[in-house]
């Protein structure tokens, strides 16, 4: 019977789940995954929907959905596999065809550049053929009323023919030859608007057109030769995203500029036909940031979107509404939180916004909401995933706490369905500790966090409030998550902070944004003691400018920085000496040629490095390098091209690698927005050997779908995954995921003598005898799959197990312990 056992053990220790599988998955992902760029409402209350994202509900959905006016999606627009990159702009046709046009090189797999017509079942419409398309992105199309299309852009060729961000096609899809604009325009064009008298407004990043000075707005005759009775004088300082025109022939320009003929006048307009300022149109101080979509209400009040946090010096997220002379309507509710709104679309008293936001007010969605005339939203719209709902925004840090609980944080304000504003913790068997009660929360993103050896813990990021009183930037609370009263900043810090480690000694290193702390001039990076005052006795010599992404501190206490900063003529990486100055043992040369985000350090003092760059000490080095403690690379780790990815249009990511974690065995971890490793496909995540290889035996198929900015490892292997997806190749679970890793379990920890199941052999309860308090137990058969967890229990029912030996592993102070049992 020994003999036999022992085999069975062998059979457990050497066929182990498969280490990326997922064990545990959070939910759906309540709206789009990812930004829409582009709304358009059919005649019949359908809505099409366009953007960067590849998911709706954690569903598969690439760049381009229908839904029915309720926000449920329109199943009978089929698109199959969609896409291959983003939809920008979306036109319906007076006949129910679809014109949509963005950065995409294929559509269901097939070649297709940058536009495309769709009937209005999502088919490809034949009828419509352009060759060889664009050579850039479509950004913008309108149709005239004789059925010729124009198209503005940035792309220099059209079907193989020099044509410089502005095209008009007929009705087939052919080059209308009739509209000739020369050399165009030498940037892209943005906006696009059609006159009733057929004339054609264009605006953009452009200074030119045919060679002759032209900033940034144009008009031109329907033959695409320029007006000059539309006369802006010397124009605009800045960039125009929008043009509208209202029912009186005004002429309306949003965007990113600051003036207006050497005038003041800040990111909105109104002009006259003849391209003077209408001056009965007064914003004051106007937007403190860009407009991106204008539109106009029957009454003549004037809807406003963009990414804007203030108008006229008073606070207004993202969405405004105007009078018809530019005071603010203050019948508008507009929103509590953070909101990037890319398009509008008005239609009976009702207004869907495609915007970029975490909750407006309790309304969780991402990507698409719709609002009442007042400015509140409209329940009646509703995108669904209410069944199982995860997060509904990114995750930004996860940490695995001393007590084995892990630690989230990131954007999010809900969890499954209940407000959680920006920071929660889990047990081990990932249900939410109840324990850990953080009230209202933070009233903005937590960036980064760090767990204290006494079990308190510190968060920086933008936020400027705890549970609704102020705290700039920076917290620490106790393990309850209660506010810690011992940890004073005074006022704090004026900007965000970037990251946050706490040393062994209890000294708190902290960098950001910031250029003062607590009234006091302070840039970008500061020491505190374990109070929040400053430690005098750590000042950095010179200059540094720019923020931290990583700290590291070293077992000699010395202290690497990772990051986006400038310090003396070391850029990106740096290494400390205790007393704050640079430790010139340290010397990477010439260095990284961009940012750092992430640096771990092995057993061995080799240090591991990812982040944005592409080269080291001018040599090609993608994404991430090891080097040697004295600073120089180390060659014996090799990854050849390295990692590549896609970068979105409008800049919410970069490619690279964000986190790095190595396993007890050497192997090593790496997180990001890459899509490929060594010009192979690899999405987001993969484990490498010690030597740079990449580790054949952990498969993540198809993997997630989107960022993966943080690792954590538990002790027994599972791997946490926390970021910005939405699906885990396959399997639907928003921004967090656990696999079950290497959660293999080894010879010693099998038999544990502190550790008593009986009886044994059991048939229906078996219960567990130890010294110490079980904070969660699991079940493994004999092929090494997990089949059963529970949390905080000294029994469980096994009754509905199969006759055969299992292991049942607990995790009790700190550590796991391992006992057999056989089921009857």
């Amino acid at each position: 019977m020994k003999k036999i056992v022992f085999l069975l053990f062998q059979v457990f220790i050497l066929n182990a789940q498969n280490a990326t599988d997922v064990d545990l998955a959070f939910g759906q992902y309540p709206g789009f995954d990812q930004p829409v760029y582009a709304v358009e409402r059919q005649p019949d209350g359908k809505i099409l929907a366009g953007g960067t994202f590849v998911s709706l509900d954690g569903e598969d959905q690439n760049y381009l959905v229908r839904l029915n006016p309720d926000g449920t999606k329109d199943t009978s627009f089929d698109i199959g596999s969609g896409f291959n990159n983003y939809v920008n702009v979306i036109y319906v046709q007076t006949d129910g065809k679809i014109l949509v046009g963005g950065d995409f090189t294929t559509y269901q797999g097939v070649e297709q550049k940058r536009i495309i017509r769709l009937n209005a079942d999502g088919t490809k419409d034949t009828t419509f053929d352009i060759g060889s398309g664009f050579n850039g992105p479509v950004l913008n199309i309108k149709v005239q009323s004789d059925g010729k299309i124009v198209v503005a852009g940035y792309f220099t060729l059209f079907n193989g023919q020099p044509q410089n961000n502005l095209v008009r096609l007929n009705s087939d899809g052919t080059q209308d030859t009739t509209f000739d604009i020369g050399s165009g325009f030498d940037e892209r064009i943005l906006a696009l608007e059609l006159q009733a008298d057929g004339k054609i407004l264009v605006g953009g990043y452009f200074q030119q057109f045919q060679s002759q000075e032209q900033k940034v707005i144009a008009r031109l005759h329907p033959d695409g030769s320029l007006d000059n009775s539309f006369d802006v004088g010397i124009g605009f300082y800045g960039v125009i995203h929008t043009i509208n025109i209202d029912d009186n022939g005004k002429i309306f320009a949003g965007g990113e500029f600051s003036s207006f003929q050497g005038n003041d006048q800040n990111n909105l307009i109104r002009l006259n036909s003849n391209g003077t300022q209408d001056m009965t149109f007064d914003i004051g101080t106007g937007f403190n940031d860009i407009i991106r979509a204008i539109v106009f209400q029957e009454d003549g009040k004037i809807v406003i979107g963009g990414h804007f946090t203030t108008y006229q010096g008073t606070t207004q997220n993202g969405i405004i509404r105007l009078n018809s002379d530019g005071v603010k309507d203050n019948g508008f509710v507009g929103s509590d939180n953070y909101l990037y709104v890319s398009d509008l679309f008005y239609f009976d008293q009702k207004i869907l916004v495609s915007a970029q936001f975490s909750a407006y007010f309790d309304y969780g969605k991402r990507g698409l909401i719709q609002l009442t005339d007042s400015g509140i939203a409209d329940t009646t719209f509703n995108l669904g995933a209410e069944s199982e709902p995860g997060f509904n925004d990114r995750i930004t840090k996860i940490q695995y706490q001393n007590d084995g609980k892990i630690i989230v944080g990131g954007s999010f304000t809900k969890f499954k369905n209940q407000t959680q504003n920006r920071l929660i913790r889990f047990n081990i068997d990932g249900t939410t500790d109840t324990t850990f009660d953080i009230g209202t929360g933070f009233n903005s993103q937590i960036r980064d966090f760090h767990q204290q050896s006494d079990g308190k813990i510190l968060v920086g990021g933008f936020f400027t409030s705890y549970q609704g009183e102020v705290q700039n930037r920076l917290i620490r609370l106790n393990s309850d998550g209660s506010k810690d009263p011992t940890f004073d900043i005074g006022t704090g810090f004026p900007s965000y902070i970037s990251s946050v480690y706490s040393q062994p000694d209890g000294k708190i290193i902290v960098s950001g944004a910031f250029t003062s702390f607590n009234g006091q001039p302070e840039d970008y990076l500061i020491r505190l003691n374990n109070d929040g005052s400053k430690d005098t006795s750590f000042n950095l010599p010179g200059m540094f400018l720019g923020v931290v992404y990583a700290i590291c501190q070293q077992p000699d206490g010395k202290i690497l920085l990772g990051g986006s900063f400038f310090a003396n003529t070391q850029d990106y990486l740096l290494r400390l000496n205790t007393d704050g100055s640079i430790d010139d043992s340290f010397n990477i040369g010439a260095g990284f040629n961009a940012p750092i985000l992430d640096v771990a350090l092995q057993t061995d003092g080799k240090i591991l490095v990812g982040g944005w760059f592409t080269e080291f000490q001018g040599q090609p080095q993608n994404k991430l390098i090891r080097l040697n403690s004295n600073g120089s690379k180390d060659t014996t780790f090799d990854i050849g091209a390295g990692f590549e990815g896609d970068l979105y249009s409008i800049g919410i990511q970069q490619d690279g690698v964000y986190s790095i974690v190595t396993q007890q065995d050497g192997k090593i971890l790496v997180g990001g927005d890459f899509t490929t490793f060594q010009g192979q496909s690899q999405n987001r995540i993969i484990r490498l050997n010690s030597d740079g290889a990449k580790d054949t035996s952990f498969d993540i198929g198809n993997g997630p779908n989107n960022l993966i900015s943080g690792i954590i490892v538990q002790p027994d292997g599972k791997i946490w995954l926390g970021g910005y997806f939405t699906n885990f190749g396959g399997t639907v679970s928003s921004s967090l995921v656990r696999l079950y890793g290497d959660s293999v379990l080894s010879r010693s920890e099998v038999d544990s003598n502190s550790l008593i199941v009986f009886p044994n052999p059991v048939q229906s309860i078996l219960t567990i005898n130890a010294t110490t308090k079980i904070e969660s137990l699991g079940i493994y058969d004999s092929s090494g799959k997990n089949i059963l967890n529970k949390f905080d229990s000294n029994s469980v029912n096994v009754s509905d197990l199969n006759p055969g030996l299992y292991l049942l592993k607990a995790y009790t102070e700190g550590k796991f312990i391992t006992k057999k049992f056989i089921k009857q």
